[in-house]
Parts: structure tokens; sequence; C-alpha cells
């Protein structure tokens, strides 16, 4: 057997570590960024919902209100004096 000498551990170079660490903190901005798009997007989906579903409302109680004003007015000319 052959007497082998103990391999010295290779460090990273420096430049390697700061090229690592830039490419790292590179896709962690681009990671919050676009959770920040998709939280926006999400406020202006929400927006929109409430817009809709108001207008829904105000024109359902304006329709009920012309019904239920017509239904009165028909019970009250019905109902002898």
């Amino acid at each position: 057997m052959k007497h082998q000498e103990p391999q010295l551990e290779q460090r990273p170079s420096l430049g390697f570590i700061l090229t690592f660490r830039a490419v790292d903190l590179q896709n962690r901005f681009r990671a919050r960024l676009s959770r920040s798009q998709e939280q926006g997007a999400t406020a202006v989906e929400y927006a929109l919902m409430v817009g809709l579903l108001s207008v829904a409302i105000i024109v359902s109680v304006y329709i009920f209100s012309q019904r239920l004003r017509t239904s009165f007015a028909t019970y009250s000319n019905t109902i002898p004096n």
C-alpha cells in the first residue's frame, strides 16, 4: 500500500463567494418583487370585486324599492277609506 498524503481542503475563492452571494441576493430580490406584484394584482382584483358588488347592491335596492312602491300604491288604492 502506498502512503497517500492528506489532501488540503480547498476553500472557495473570494470571487466565487462574492459571485454566489450576489446571485443569491438577486434571486431573493426577484422573488420579493414578484410577490409584491402579486399582492398588487390581488388588491386590484379585490377592488374590482367590491366595486361590482356595490353596483349590484345599488341596482338591486333601486329595483326593489320601485316594485315595493308600486305594490304599496296598488294595495292602498284597493283598501276602502
